[in-house]
């Protein structure tokens, strides 16, 4: 994900941080080329770490979306919040191209794990 798409989703996460209470917390994975895990559970109050990770998000190469899709899960389960408001929220052009790739397969890639029917968010 590239150009105008890719700003469009860093300024509506922007806005989303503006509205984070002490309480949230929010975790950036990406997953151009391979899965990796940009910011580790950072509370509301740090809104300015947040938005910084959020600005250094750049896109690149191939998207391993299964890859990423996996370690957002393992993010969100290491940092579950009991009767949180808990969610995986997936920002993406649709181009997966490493990995698991169909649609089919990456539905059956969350509906594997019962835990991750939670967490699902488009």
């Amino acid at each position: 994900m590239s150009g105008e798409p890719l700003k469009l989703i860093k300024d509506s996460l922007a806005m989303m941080v503006k509205l984070l209470r002490p309480e949230d917390r929010v975790s950036i994975v990406t997953y151009a080329g391979s899965a990796g895990l940009v910011l580790d559970a950072t509370p509301g109050t740090m809104k300015e770490d947040i938005l910084f990770a959020l600005d250094q998000l750049e896109a690149g190469g191939f998207t391993a979306g299964g890859a990423g899709i996996n370690l957002a899960y393992d993010v969100a389960k290491r940092n579950f919040i009991p009767g949180g408001n808990n969610r995986v929220i997936l920002c993406t052009d649709g181009d997966f191209n490493i990995g698991v790739s169909s649609t089919g397969d990456l539905e059956r890639l969350i509906e594997e794990d019962g835990s991750r029917r939670w967490l699902w968010q488009f």
